[in-house]
This record gives C-alpha cells, structure tokens and sequence, in this order.
C-alpha cells in the first residue's frame, strides 16, 4: 500500500496545497489507529487498518518538503536530506 499511496500522492499533488494533503494525512493515519484499536479483537481488521495507515504514510515525508518550500527557501535540497537522515539514527 505503501508504494500506492506514493502513486496516489503524485497525481494528487497537482490538484491539492501540501498544507491540506498533511491536515488529510494526518486525519486518515488517525482514523487508521483507531479503526485498529476499536476492532482489535480481529485479524482483519488489522491487516486493513496497516493498510489504512500505509496508503496514508506515504506522502507524509515529500509533501513535508513541498510545504518547507512554501515557507522557506531551499537552495540545496542535499543538506536537507542529510539532515533528515542524520536524524532517523536517533
């Protein structure tokens, strides 16, 4: 679901501001988790609310960045990736 939502993401991308694309992450992530723990009794609905939160992960990460772009200027993209790199060690 992961890559999908990647897919879904691009198209989606064109059409919606980065700031609502986060708020509609954030808000389907979230009705994921609590899909999960109000039906946590089935297999099923486990395996449906990772996918939930999968389709809904994935475009959290590139369009963070499109919306860092919005409010600061980004002239090299490298550094902001090592940072964000260094960070995921911690």
């Amino acid at each position: 679901m992961f890559a999908t939502g990647r897919l879904l993401s691009i198209v989606l991308a064109t059409r919606l501001a980065p700031a609502f694309m986060l708020g509609c992450n954030i808000v389907g992530c979230t009705l994921g988790m609590l899909f999960m723990l109000a039906l946590s009794h089935s297999k099923a609905v486990l395996v449906l609310g990772t996918c939930i939160i999968g389709l809904f992960m994935s475009s959290v990460f590139p369009t963070t960045l499109s919306l860092t772009e919005e409010y600061i200027k980004v002239t090299r993209k490298q550094y902001l990736f090592t940072g964000k790199s260094f960070l995921d060690f911690y």
